[in-house]
């Protein structure tokens, strides 16, 4: 709707004066902007530049040559990046069926003006009742193939066709969150962007800050002094972190999924996936020294947080948001790495039960219901 203008007719004696509201050149946003990167290009620029990636590594400090590193990347998929207009909504059903049901439309369209105006037709009643039986056998038929087709990709997979077939069907019942472009801070109605982003940052800000101890609560003192424990006998340990390796770097990158949503060093998951050989090798070289010192980069505490709505209709507000934190995907890989090491030496030493299954590869919680059953 580009131009609206409305006035109040002065009409009877009534309070209540009715209002003429003329609206012009209304039309519905189709089309949006969309991004598409020359993946081709990307690897091309980072295998032509990795031999000076490789000794710019041996000429600064790992830090620095890490954050250089980031920014490279970031900046050549920016650089190849185009923006598009494309059409929003993708239809589900292939063109010619489309254009039957366009043209049923228009045949019941006529046939219903013929019966208002009192005209019998019965070969238009007929065409209509034919071409709908036709579009919907068409539709059924097109969904059985779909369905087929994908049963038959599944069989041809011979990795994880449980997991696969549970994917495919989340993706067709999974419930969209709806969009907020206005929030309630108290009683005022925000509209404005920096508003917007403002007052959510003021509200996580609250929400996040670090506790403060309550000293006169005996639980809370002796779990303070439990934590200062822990962490003096962690300074003092001189027993070091394993170090990784390039095979389990690989590994972990490979289980990755294809996600394209980044942090704040806007680097994602699919960018690593497209690393060459050598880079893997370098930020091996950076894991490895973190682990050594026990050191988590600055860097990677700086989160990008998405809030999306709970509510189902009308307007929210800060604690009818849920944050999701956008973090590095570099600091993913890094925490993999410790989560590996400390279930390794959790089992080790048999400090996890062998009756937990929660929050363990290669265990079921139905396994322990089922068990319990039994028992």
């Amino acid at each position: 709707m580009t131009t609206t203008s409305c006035e109040k007719l002065h009409l009877g004696t009534s309070d209540n004066w009715p209002i003429v509201l003329i609206c012009e050149n209304i039309f519905f946003d189709m089309k949006g902007t969309f991004s598409h990167t020359n993946w081709r290009a990307f690897e091309a620029i980072l295998v032509l530049l990795q031999t000076f990636w490789v000794e710019e590594q041996k000429r600064t400090t790992l830090d620095e040559w890490y954050c250089q590193y980031v920014r490279l990347i970031a900046a050549a998929k920016n650089i190849l990046t185009k923006w598009e207009q494309k059409e929003k909504y993708r239809p589900i059903l292939p063109y010619h069926i489309i254009e039957k049901l366009k043209e049923a439309r228009k045949i019941r369209n006529k046939y219903y003006h013929l019966c208002q105006r009192g005209i019998s037709c019965e070969e238009t009643r007929v065409l209509l009742r034919v071409m709908s039986r036709e579009i919907k056998n068409e539709i059924g038929k097109y969904k059985a193939a779909q369905w087929q087709e994908f049963l038959v990709k599944i069989q041809q997979t011979h990795e994880k066709k449980d997991k696969m077939f549970w994917t495919y069907l989340s993706r067709i019942y999974k419930t969209r969150t709806l969009p907020f472009y206005r929030l309630l801070s108290g009683n005022k109605l925000l509209s404005e962007h920096d508003e917007i982003m403002k007052e959510l940052h003021k509200h996580y800000s609250e929400q996040f800050k670090t506790p403060l101890i309550d000293y006169s609560d005996a639980n809370e003192v002796k779990i303070d002094n439990e934590c200062n424990e822990i962490s003096r006998m962690l300074s003092n340990l001189t027993k070091k972190m394993e170090k990784t390796s390039i095979e389990e770097i690989r590994r972990l990158i490979r289980s990755l999924k294809p996600k394209k949503s980044a942090g704040c060093d806007q680097v994602s998951n699919y960018m690593i996936k497209r690393l060459p050989p050598i880079y893997i090798e370098c930020l091996v070289n950076c894991f490895n020294k973190w682990l050594s010192e026990c050191r988590y980069p600055e860097v990677w505490k700086l989160a990008k947080i998405v809030p999306l709505n709970k509510l189902k209709a009308d307007v929210p507000k800060c604690d009818e948001t849920r944050p999701i934190s956008l973090l590095a995907t570099h600091s993913k890989l890094f925490e993999k790495l410790i989560v590996n090491r400390v279930r390794c030496w959790a089992e080790t030493n048999h400090i996890v039960p062998v009756e937990q299954s929660g929050f363990r590869p290669r265990c079921l919680l139905p396994t322990r219901v089922l068990s319990i059953y039994q028992e």
